[in-house]
């Protein structure tokens, strides 16, 4: 991490842990003769054509199939069913359906309220692959029953939907319906059939019915699945294509219902990264108190025993609530190595935290040239939220808080004006100890998905357009303006240090310094002795940066095995002694993310879980697959080519490729070390990233133990 100050400049941490390790000394580390090659080096290589004879063939092939289907109608008609529905989850078909014109609010007639409570509980509760693969909304529910709330003062009306399957046997597959807990359990009330849960109009039946069936003297609705934050919002719905609803949609509902007149005490996300100042603004006229977690949220997600204490405290108030959310949500989690915020947001105090954020934005926005590379470096070095790894992408949050505090040299009035505002809003917030730099409310900034920035921002300034958004825009033509020629960094070749071989240095001049976000160490192991791809091992910001431009790093020649497997680290965070790393793997056939931590509690490090790969959504995956005994992991590696002799590029057709470990069978645990590398080629060198979050290598230097 790099932090551009006049101050002394230095990053120091131990790579995997505090640990002590034997120094060892390279065999053999030289200057390499090789060269990075890129998938654009082959754009200018004549693409292949498809011969005549493979035109033939596929032609011929082609002609056999149908004839065959002609002649076997009947045949090929059962195939067709039989593919169908071995590979969809579900035999009903909802792709003819429209959805979002249909009027429910007719479920709302003829409703015989019942006696009056103190608290009715909504929770909107939208399974999708969360309750299909693991069962989670069937937990939850299991979770409210159980935890034994007083009947007499609570009410606890669900409405489910938008999955392909549940795990228990009181909720109907592929329909929508509305549920009460009683004495007896769950009772289902209302068959809304296929109603698609993302449609506006359905979230505004839902309040509407449970308000005038439950009446009750305080309210509270709860969000249950997926989030995404300020730009993709919240939920999908597995039987529509995986539609959800934007934070606007959210809003436009809740302004169809009851709730302009009463407003909700809480109203809670339990799901990802819904803890933005664009929620709470867009959402502030229809809730006293928001509840939702900056980060992401472990797959078990909120502890439902908080019914218990409201149940039997009825007369708590939306902050006092929230705070019991909070509480048990945290504990639950104590000692799991999970990462968890939750936050309790004062909706009345939100247009103070807006209108410091456009104050903060104004000035740099209206000099965003001169300001843009400390702009930049300020947002490389704030906390983010929703960072999936090298190979998913981030959602691109950020802490409010954090931000306004690195960058207190480029606007400090407006800075602490808005940590202020910040501070006064967030009436309660906890979370876990590996997390750091975490104060309650985040914002979109965009910088590690650069390049889906600009369409993020159209979708920004669709729910809210003011100076902050205007921020964005230059920002963001700023962050893809036309990439900057750094041929002084990729011509420059790392020296040893006079006291340690392993040791390399590099200089930058101050002003290629003021245009630099992160240096890095990048390690890679050649695939096989007579390969020309190298496997990128990983990279860390194990880096003393010096005020007189000087840079020095070292490989000391241990890594990451897991089971014995070397695996491919790619650096998360690195700060206040917390390490955190992402390994790319398959797991029972599925691609995730594995995630590794070293700290103050695991010095030899752990697996916190994996992050599966979303699909056919935006959204962020909720749940950590737990790693269990019998399970088959494959480690995943990334291949780049690096050439001796430029003319060898004819042999190849890509610069990059996945490569693929061994199997391994999960034992009792994964066991992972820290061990010295073999004798194997290794290259390192400094990965230097601007302020536009481009990546530029200095020469390598071959190195064997």
């Amino acid at each position: 991490m790099l932090l551009i100050k006049k101050s002394n400049i230095k990053v120091v941490i131990i790579m995997f842990g505090n640990n002590n390790r034997d120094e060892r000394n390279p065999k053999e580390i030289k200057e390499s003769d090789r060269k990075i090659v890129s998938d654009s080096d082959f754009s200018s290589k004549p693409s292949k054509s498809t011969s005549d004879i493979e035109t033939f063939l596929l032609i011929a092939g082609a002609i056999s199939v149908i004839k065959f289907m002609w002649k076997h109608k009947f045949l090929s008609l059962i195939l067709i069913v039989l593919f169908f529905l071995i590979f969809s989850e579900t035999g009903i078909d909802y792709s003819d359906l429209e959805w979002g014109h249909i009027d429910f609010s007719y479920i709302s007639d003829n409703v015989e309220p019942a006696d009056m409570r103190k608290h009715t509980v909504m929770v909107y509760l939208n399974g999708t692959d969360l309750e299909s693969k693991w069962g989670c909304a069937t937990g939850d529910i299991q979770e409210m029953i159980d935890s034994n709330y007083n009947l007499d003062t609570v009410n606890v009306v669900i409405l489910t939907g938008g999955t392909n399957s549940w795990k228990n046997e009181y909720v109907t597959a592929g329909k929508t319906m509305i549920h009460v807990i009683g004495e007896a359990g769950i009772k289902t009330l209302v068959d809304l059939d296929k109603a698609c849960i993302a449609d506006k109009n359905v979230l505004s039946a839902f309040v509407n019915y449970s308000m005038k069936a439950f009446p009750a003297e305080k309210y509270d609705l709860i969000f249950w699945n997926h989030g995404g934050g300020t730009i993709y919002g919240y939920g999908s719905d597995q039987h529509y294509q995986d539609v959800g609803m934007s934070i606007l949609d959210i809003k436009e509902s809740l302004a169809q219902t009851n709730l302009k007149n009463q407003k909700l005490e809480i109203l809670g996300f339990d799901a990802c990264l819904m803890a933005t100042v664009e929620t709470a603004y867009l959402l502030q006229d229809y809730s006293k108190y928001l509840v939702a977690a900056e980060e992401l949220e472990p797959g078990d997600g909120w502890n439902y025993n908080f019914l218990y204490y409201l149940g039997e405290n009825p007369s708590l108030s939306g902050a006092e609530l929230g705070k019991t959310i909070v509480d048990t949500f945290s504990d639950f989690y104590t000692g799991t190595n999970e990462e968890t915020t939750l936050s309790v947001i004062d909706l009345s105090k939100i247009n103070n935290v807006v209108a410091n954020l456009n104050s903060f934005a104004a000035p740099i926005k209206n000099n965003m040239n001169t300001n843009y590379n400390r702009i930049s470096q300020a947002r490389q070095n704030t906390k983010t939220f929703g960072y999936l790894g090298e190979w998913y992408g981030s959602y691109d949050l950020v802490d409010i808080y954090d931000l306004a505090d690195k960058s207190a040299s480029l606007v400090g009035t407006q800075s602490e004006n808005l940590k202020k505002s910040v501070k006064d809003a967030v009436v309660y917030y906890r979370n876990s100890s590996n997390v750091t730099n975490s104060y309650g409310i985040s914002t979109y900034l965009p910088y590690f998905s650069k390049y889906s920035a600009e369409e993020s921002v159209d979708i920004y300034e669709s729910l809210v357009r003011n100076e902050y958004s205007e921020f964005l825009r230059r920002y963001t033509e700023k962050l893809m303006g036309a990439r900057v020629q750094r041929d002084s960094i990729s011509k420059l070749t790392p020296t040893k240090s006079a006291n340690n071989d392993s040791e390399l240095t590099i200089r930058l001049s101050p002003k290629e310094l003021e245009q630099i976000n992160k240096i890095e160490l990048t390690i890679w192991r050649q695939l096989d002795s007579s390969s020309d791809y190298f496997v990128r091992l990983g990279t860390s910001t194990d880096v003393n940066i010096n005020p007189d431009g000087v840079i020095t790093t070292m490989f000391d020649g241990y890594w990451v095995n897991i089971n014995g497997e070397i695996a491919c680290l790619h650096e998360v965070f690195n700060e206040n002694g917390v390490e955190k790393y992402s390994t790319p793997a398959i797991l029972n056939g599925q691609n995730v993310n594995l995630i590794i931590t070293f700290d103050e509690q695991n010095p030899n490090g752990v697996i916190i879980g994996a992050i599966p790969e979303q699909e056919n959504t935006n959204l962020a995956p909720k749940q950590y697959i737990k790693i269990k005994k019998g399970d088959l992991l494959t480690l995943k590696y990334y291949a780049q080519l690096f050439l001796e002799n430029e003319s060898d590029i004819e042999k190849y057709t890509t610069a990059t490729k996945w490569v693929n470990g061994n199997k391994i069978t999960v034992g009792d645990d994964l066991k992972i070390e820290v061990v010295p590398v073999d004798d194997e080629l290794y290259m390192y060198s400094f990965c230097v990233t601007d302020t536009q979050n481009n990546e530029y290598y200095t020469k390598f230097i071959e190195i064997r133990y």
